[in-house]
């Protein structure tokens, strides 16, 4: 089965507080962080990871830059994606790998049947293949229509992205993702998804959300919501890749308070590990 560890998200102006809670650590950047006086943090984290073993590292991508979102499928973004890259290759020094995350959402594209959909896939993988070498994953996350996306929306284009993709590029399975897409139907889309595709999963992102409300209450903290845990480990415990993997949870606010959602998270999934 897939070996999980807790993995906490962390930004460079608190990466020793991270450090304090889990040594497997996913950078979420920020479109500063990888531009300007951003390089100044990360030159002081790179000296705190100096003085700590890390155990996993991955480094998320922005999300959102000056105008829209961060797209791996468009090209004017190449400089942001080269940047985020050389963080990660910055710190190889202290882990043997470093995983990618990216959203590739293709809101701009001009998808015009299922060939032409299978296309933009067939490019992605192969660029995305192109940056999986020397000790580097590249995974993309699966997002949601609700904001816009035509591609990983769901996981109705990861088949078909792991049809081209090469040993080192996968995905990052959010499960909070998931459910705000197919809500109660969430379960059996997992448990199909994971006999498939199971060994392609790379990492993964948790929370809950509320089915009455997705959009407003994505993020909300572990059994708060109404995601059903017990059925999703159950599923995610099918996998037999062997593989070791983050599990990282994405509460809203978490880093409130010393880390108190983050903490409170850890406490419930724990037993679950």
């Amino acid at each position: 089965m897939m070996i999980l560890s807790l993995g906490v998200k962390a930004h460079y102006t608190d990466v020793d507080r991270a450090l304090a809670l889990s040594k497997s650590i996913e950078f979420h950047e920020d479109f500063n962080s990888v531009t300007g006086d951003g390089l100044m943090r990360q030159i002081a984290a790179l000296g705190i990871l100096a003085d700590h073993t890390i155990d996993s590292l991955s480094v998320h991508a922005p999300i959102y830059k000056p105008v829209g979102d961060f797209d791996l499928n468009e090209k004017e973004d190449d400089d942001i994606l080269r940047r985020t890259l050389a963080v990660g290759e910055n710190m190889l020094q202290y882990v043997p790998r470093v995983l990618y995350v990216l959203h590739a959402e293709g809101r701009r594209l001009r998808l015009n049947g299922p060939r032409a959909r299978r296309d933009a896939v067939e490019r992605l993988a192969n660029k995305a293949n192109s940056f999986a070498d020397g000790g580097s994953q590249v995974t993309i996350e699966n997002t949601g229509h609700w904001n816009g996306a035509q591609m990983f929306a769901g996981l109705r284009d990861f088949p078909a992205l792991f049809e081209y993709t090469e040993k080192d590029t996968g995905m990052t399975l959010d499960i909070c993702h998931l459910f705000m897409e197919y809500k109660e139907n969430g379960y059996k889309e997992l448990d199909d998804f994971v006999r498939s595709y199971g060994d392609k999963v790379f990492n993964l992102h948790v929370a809950d959300v509320r089915f009455s409300d997705p959009i407003k209450t994505e993020g909300t903290q572990i059994g708060e919501g109404s995601i059903d845990f017990d059925r999703v480990f159950d599923s995610l415990s099918r996998i037999t890749s062997g593989r070791r993997a983050m599990l990282i949870p994405e509460i809203r606010d978490g880093y409130i308070d010393d880390y108190a959602g983050f903490k409170l998270a850890f406490k419930r999934l724990k037993p679950r590990i």
